[in-house]
């Protein structure tokens, strides 16, 4: 996965624009987690840097300003914020921690937009799970997410990870336990839902090839194992999935799929249909897209790859990519490892813009870009 963080932004004709370079203490360092919030405002979290340099929250506007919101300590509260961020209406932000917590198997959390930080559940690492990777909520309030390790359904005794259930009343609930075996095992990314409260994910590893799993939870708690990944159609699932209006999911896999062995972008159907929507080549053309996929409302599918692209950071130092409604892949901008980062990462794409954060940069401490339209 890509380190460091450098927000930035890039042209329709191929101009990157750094938003904010993360310097360290007490702004954080090595981005990620980050999401397009109300108001347009961009949020998201370090997992080094802050006060005690276990990482922090923060608020920034479209112009780049960065607020801390919260600068985690490393005990009790948490330490090393990694995953998926959600909202609340009344503008809360809700995370997890990677480390940190009574059992140093991390914390779910929420952060007032006055920077109060409150404790919402602690893992043990045990049957409840461990290392979460950021949260989803619905329109009650519950949060739904995953963690790569613990659990209770290997019968090896490994801990394969668990999807979870939190309830605004602290009550957590493990919905499904995976066993490594077919069903698939160490998620690395967190769950989507569905207007009908189904939930939709991948797994890093198991499968009937071994190469990690795409899945559905239903509300009803049954689980299916939706596509099971393998070497010639892409494995080892890094990201989650994006969803279009239909019920389609796209994502993508770090490797595999092609002559490259370097990664797809995918589709996978209503009925069930997958397609190698684009397999990556290596060299200029990128490898390694380790995150996913952002949709605009055109159809169109924009992502960064970890390694490849025109300037050679030892493997490369990455693109960002378009996979546009007709399957036509574009190079939209080649990271040269310099100010402007590498190995990146694109978060949401929406009227004509790209957000994103990508790793190195301005001390290395990576940053947060922007690609215009």
């Amino acid at each position: 996965m890509p380190g460091g963080g450098t927000l930035y932004e890039v042209s329709a004709a191929g101009h990157e624009t750094e938003l904010y370079g993360f310097l360290g203490a007490p702004g954080g360092t090595d981005a990620n987690g980050i999401v397009v919030g109300p108001g347009g405002y961009i949020y998201g979290t370090t997992a080094f840097g802050g006060a005690a340099n276990v990482g922090v929250v923060y608020k920034m506007t479209p112009e780049g300003r960065e607020t801390v919101l919260y600068s985690f300590k490393g005990g009790t509260d948490g330490a090393t914020p990694y995953g998926g961020l959600a909202f609340d209406s009344a503008g809360n932000v809700y995370g997890t921690t990677n480390a940190g917590g009574a059992s140093d198997a991390g914390i779910i959390y929420n952060v007032t937009p006055s920077g109060q930080e409150t404790i919402l559940y602690t893992f043990t690492g045990g049957a409840d799970g461990g290392l979460p990777n950021g949260v989803t909520i619905d329109s009650a309030g519950n949060l739904y997410g995953t963690t790569s390790r613990g659990g209770s359904g290997s019968m090896t005794g490994a801990q394969e990870g668990v999807v979870f259930r939190l309830r605004p009343s602290g009550q957590e609930t493990v919905l499904y336990s995976f066993t490594g075996l077919s069903d698939g095992g160490s998620p690395e990314a967190g769950v989507i839902l569905d207007s009908k409260g189904n939930l939709y994910g991948t797994t890093y590893e198991g499968g009937v090839d071994y190469g990690g799993v795409l899945y559905k939870l239903s509300a009803a708690g049954q689980y299916t194992v939706l596509y099971s990944f393998s070497s010639s159609s892409g494995f080892a699932p890094w990201a989650g999935v994006v969803r279009d209006s239909a019920g389609n999911l796209y994502g993508t896999t770090a490797a595999g799929g092609g002559p490259a062995d370097a990664g797809v972008v995918y589709e996978l159907d209503t009925s069930g249909n997958y397609t190698v929507l684009y397999a990556f080549q290596g060299g200029a053309e990128g490898s390694g897209p380790y995150t996913g996929v952002s949709r605009d409302s055109a159809g169109n599918l924009f992502g960064a790859t970890q390694y490849g692209g025109e300037t050679e950071c030892f493997l490369g130092c990455g693109v960002v990519y378009e996979v546009d409604a007709g399957g036509n892949y574009t190079v939209l901008y080649s990271f040269t490892g310099g100010s402007d980062g590498a190995s990146g990462a694109v978060i949401s794409a929406s009227e004509g813009k790209l957000y994103g954060y990508a790793g190195d940069g301005p001390a290395l401490g990576g940053l947060v870009y922007k690609i215009t339209f």
